[in-house]
């Protein structure tokens, strides 16, 4: 914890009404967001090359583009939900350094030098940070008076590097170099092997049908959309990855009854409970926190800690 307080800046018992008037004001901010517009271009993208290898009705295009749609608003909507469950208690702190925000089910906690801009609604508070970079909707009744008034003084965006501090106890730490760094991506991008492949060979494919019946460039665009969709969505896995883990940057952490990770970003803490181990490579071990994954660096866990919770991933200790 960056900063000792005792008495919390604010306490909020979510209600059902509560949440759906936040479930109400993040939809809206989400249809807003360029990601959400970008991934529906993929979308679009993906099914429009669907639509012309395997000759799909019109019909059954449009119905395939609106079940992703569904799909991509169910995911996110589901991550709300599970931020902010009926009856979860939440308390917040203002800090001198950062802002600090516990539930059962976790926390986190974002240093003020990496708040780059705020937008503070009479439902929500929109904040958009710095390394890694993100934009996030937080319910306003979790921001405090000391919070609000420390955002409404504003930000100037710049990126502070963290005084030097000593791990605290039970916690391991790593220094993150390249090699580190390539290895969390690729821990982070192994859920779209499966996936990636099949894109590959359906534009190999379609190429090679093309070719044969003498029709190659238009066989070559609907390739080249095939990847390019493939690639923005690894890029977009990516990119947050290392903006949490940049180059340089120590990271500590620990695994008791709560996953906690701390990095120049602040710190986060999930409850073991929360958490659900989906693979693990040489430097990494991945986790599933309902609709989300969590990358760790295997450096800074103990592994007599981990290891009851990943015996069923033996097929994954390779990489």
């Amino acid at each position: 914890m960056t900063d000792l307080i005792d008495a919390p800046d604010a306490t909020w018992t979510v209600t059902a009404e509560e949440r759906r008037e936040f479930m109400r004001a993040y939809r809206r901010w989400w249809v807003r967001q360029p990601s959400t517009w970008l991934g529906l271009c993929v979308a679009v993208g993906i099914i429009a090359g669907a639509a012309m290898v395997l000759d799909w009705h019109p019909v059954v295009a449009i119905a395939a583009l609106l079940a992703s749609v569904a799909l991509i608003i169910g995911i996110s909507v589901r991550r709300v939900r599970q931020v902010y469950p009926v009856g979860e208690t939440f308390r917040s702190w203002a800090g001198a350094t950062a802002y600090r925000l516990d539930g059962r089910g976790g926390g986190m906690e974002i240093n003020w030098d990496r708040i780059a801009a705020t937008n503070v609604g009479p439902i929500a508070v929109h904040l958009r940070t710095l390394s890694p970079k993100q934009n996030l909707l937080v319910a306003r009744q979790v921001l405090g008076e000391q919070a609000r008034a420390r955002l409404d003084r504003g930000v100037d965006g710049r990126v502070v590097e963290p005084v030097a501090r000593e791990d605290a106890p039970g916690e391991r730490s790593v220094v993150v170099d390249r090699k580190l760094q390539i290895a969390l991506c690729g821990a982070a991008v192994r859920r779209f092997r499966v996936a990636g492949w099949i894109v590959v060979a359906a534009a190999v494919l379609l190429v090679l049908l093309r070719i044969a019946d003498g029709d190659l460039w238009p066989a070559l665009g609907t390739a080249g959309g095939l990847t390019l969709a493939l690639g923005v969505v690894i890029a977009a896995t990516v990119l947050p990855t290392i903006g949490t883990y940049p180059i340089g940057s120590t990271i500590s952490g620990s695994f008791g009854e709560y996953l906690v990770v701390r990095g120049p970003w602040g710190r986060t803490s999930i409850h073991r409970s929360k958490l659900t181990p989906v693979a693990r490579t040489r430097y990494a071990i991945v986790f599933r926190s309902g609709a989300a994954r969590v990358i760790v660096p295997r450096a800074i866990l103990d592994e007599e800690s981990v290891s009851p919770d990943v015996r069923a991933m033996r097929r994954s200790t390779h990489g």
